[in-house]
C-alpha cells in the first residue's frame, strides 16, 4: 500500500531522520527507507508562484495535482524505460500530508515506499508534473494517464491553442539514481516553473501621439510564440523547451518591416475613464477618475494610483534573427503605432536547448534574445502580490510601476525572482 509520510525537511542521506513543522511529530526512516521528497519552490531563487493569472512576482502556489513516476533506466530483467511507481498527490493545497517547506515559500511531500512498492537494485529517474485542475492544455489528462505502472516512459509536451498557461515538472537533478541492495535512499524531486511569464506596470503613460493623436492602447509585441511545452531537460539552466511556433505573426513593429505576436493589451480607458483630466498629456495620478481595471476581478489585487497592469504566461521561445524580442508600443485606436520602446537586455545570455524544442541558429544579443523557461521579465516592479495596492507591505519590496515620460531611452529591470535574469531595457 502506498502511504505518505509528512515531513518539513528530508536530509539527504541513507540514515534519514525527517523534521517536520511544530505541530506534527517527526517520524524517522531506517536504514532502508525508500524515501522522495516532492518540493514545487525553486532552490535558487524566490519560490514558485503558480497562480493564474500573473499580477506579480510574487511567489505563491496554486496547484491542484501533482503526478508522480519511477522510471527505470537500465536493461536489468527487460523493463529498460518502464515506469514502475506512479502516483497522483491530490488536494497539494490543502492535502494534510503536504506542508511548507522549511523557508516557509514552498510546499513539499514525502512519499515512503514500502512492501511491492519497493524499488529492486538497478537505475532509475524520477518525473513529476504540478497542474491545475481544468488546464487550458487540452491533452494534459491523456498525457498524465500515460504515466502509469507497466508502460514505457515518453517525457510529456503539452499544446496551447493561445496564451500560455502555468504550469510545474520536475525530476531528480542529477538525472539518475542507484538502488542498492540493503541500502536506503533519500531523493529530492524539485518541480519548476515551465514556462516563462512577463508583465509591464506602468505610470505616466503618454496620452497622445506627435500629432496629437489620442492614445487608447499599451501592448506588448513579441517575436515568436511558440504552441508546445516540453517537460524535460530539467537539469538544464537557462533553457528554451517550446517548440512549433504559430507561425501566424500580424502584429507590425515600428519600423514596418518586422512583425510579431500581441503578448497582452492594456487598455487606457478601462483605468482612466474621464481621461487625461488634468490636461498634461500623461494619463498619472493627477487625472480623476483612475480605477483599476474592472477585468480584474480579485478583490485583493490592487494597483498604484495612476498606474495600469498588463501580463501574460509565455511558452519559451527562441529569438528570431534581425527582429527586437519585445517592443511595447503606445497605439490610437485603430492600432496605429504613436510611440514605442524596444525592451532590451543589459548583457547577451547564453541560452541551451531542450532536447526536441525549436533551435534555430540565431546570435543572441542585448535585443534579439530567446525566452527562457521558469524565468519573469518585468517592465516596472509589482512586489506587493495578490496583497497589493498603494501601499504595500515594504518587506515585499517597492511597488514601483515604470515612468513612460522619460523618452525613448528608459532603463529597467527585469525582476530576478522566479531565477537570476540579465537586467534589461527599454531603448
Amino acid at each position: 500500500m502506498k502511504k505518505h509520510v509528512i515531513s518539513g525537511l528530508a536530509a539527504l542521506s541513507l540514515l534519514v531522520l525527517v523534521a517536520c513543522n511544530e505541530e506534527t511529530d517527526a517520524p524517522v526512516f531506517n536504514s532502508e527507507s525508500q524515501v522522495f521528497t516532492i518540493s514545487v519552490a525553486n532552490k535558487d531563487a524566490v519560490p514558485t508562484r503558480a497562480g493564474r493569472p500573473l499580477y506579480s512576482q510574487a511567489y505563491k502556489q496554486n496547484i491542484d495535482f501533482v503526478k508522480f513516476a519511477i522510471v527505470r533506466t537500465d536493461n536489468n530483467g527487460g523493463n529498460q524505460n518502464q515506469i514502475v511507481y506512479a502516483d497522483v498527490i491530490n488536494t497539494w493545497m490543502t492535502n494534510s500530508n503536504v506542508i511548507a517547506t522549511a523557508d516557509g515559500h514552498g510546499r513539499q511531500t514525502t512519499i515512503e515506499l514500502k512492501g511491492e512498492n519497493k524499488l529492486v537494485p538497478g537505475t532509475y529517474k524520477a518525473y513529476a508534473v504540478g497542474y491545475s485542475d481544468g488546464s487550458s492544455y487540452t491533452d494534459l489528462t491523456t498525457d498524465l494517464a500515460g504515466l502509469a505502472v507497466g508502460e514505457q516512459f515518453n517525457p510529456i509536451s503539452v499544446v496551447t491553442d493561445g496564451d500560455a498557461e502555468e504550469i510545474f515538472a520536475g525530476g531528480f537533478e542529477n538525472g539518475e539514481f542507484e538502488v542498492v541492495a540493503g541500502k536506503g535512499f533519500s531523493q529530492s524531486i524539485v518541480l519548476k516553473r515551465q514556462v516563462a511569464g512577463t508583465y509591464g506596470y506602468f505610470t505616466n503613460i503618454p496620452a497622445k501621439g506627435p500629432k496629437g493623436e489620442t492614445a487608447k492602447y499599451l501592448r506588448l509585441i513579441a517575436s515568436n510564440k511558440m504552441k508546445e511545452v516540453i517537460f524535460d531537460g530539467f537539469d538544464q539552466t537557462n533553457a528554451v523547451n517550446g517548440k512549433n511556433s504559430f507561425n501566424s505573426a500580424s502584429e507590425d513593429y515600428f519600423d514596418g518591416t518586422h512583425q510579431g505576436y500581441e503578448v497582452y493589451r492594456i487598455d487606457l480607458n478601462q483605468w482612466f475613464p474621464n481621461g487625461d483630466t488634468n490636461n498634461n498629456d500623461m494619463f498619472d495620478a493627477g487625472d480623476t477618475g483612475w480605477q483599476k481595471d474592472p477585468a480584474i476581478t480579485e478583490q485583493n489585487v490592487s494597483f498604484e494610483t495612476g498606474s495600469v497592469f498588463g501580463g501574460k504566461f509565455l511558452v519559451p521561445f527562441k529569438a528570431v534573427n534581425g527582429t527586437n524580442t519585445l517592443q511595447l508600443q503606445l497605439l490610437d485606436a485603430s492600432d496605429n503605432i504613436l510611440k514605442y520602446w524596444n525592451v532590451n537586455l543589459k548583457e547577451a545570455q547564453t541560452v541551451n536547448v531542450v532536447d526536441g524544442a525549436d533551435d534555430n541558429e540565431v546570435a543572441e544579443s542585448t535585443s534579439v534574445y530567446s525566452i527562457l523557461r521558469n524565468q519573469l521579465y518585468t517592465i516596472g516592479v509589482r512586489a506587493a502580490g495578490d496583497d497589493g495596492g498603494e501601499n504595500p507591505d515594504p518587506e515585499e519590496g517597492d511597488d514601483t510601476p515604470e515612468d513612460l515620460s522619460k523618452g525613448q531611452e528608459l532603463i529597467i529591470v527585469v525582476d530576478g525572482a522566479w531565477e537570476n535574469i540579465p537586467g534589461m531595457e527599454l531603448d
